[in-house]
């Protein structure tokens, strides 16, 4: 199972802090893109449709990330916005 976990205004929105999916479950294949995992997540549930926004970041194990990065069931796959400061 991979660990989608979710920070500040993103896991406010969502009211959850992290899920745990299987990639395999969701795709029918050991691997896959963020980009489709978001995609499987959202056919699961739309309260999901915010992770297909594009200001937010993507961090993959804890490395920032791009939404083509391929994952697979062992990792770690987070969403945060940008931080912004003033």
């Amino acid at each position: 199972m991979a660990t989608v976990k979710f920070f500040a205004s993103v896991r406010e929105q969502l009211h959850t802090s992290e899920v745990a999916v299987s990639i395999h479950e969701m795709t029918g294949e050991t691997s896959a893109t963020v980009t489709e995992l978001v995609t499987g997540m959202i056919k699961d549930d739309e309260k999901w449709q915010l992770l297909s926004a594009e200001h937010l970041l993507v961090a993959v194990n804890q490395t920032m990330s791009s939404r083509d990065t391929v994952i697979k069931d062992s990792d770690e796959i987070a969403f945060f916005p940008a931080v912004t400061g003033g």
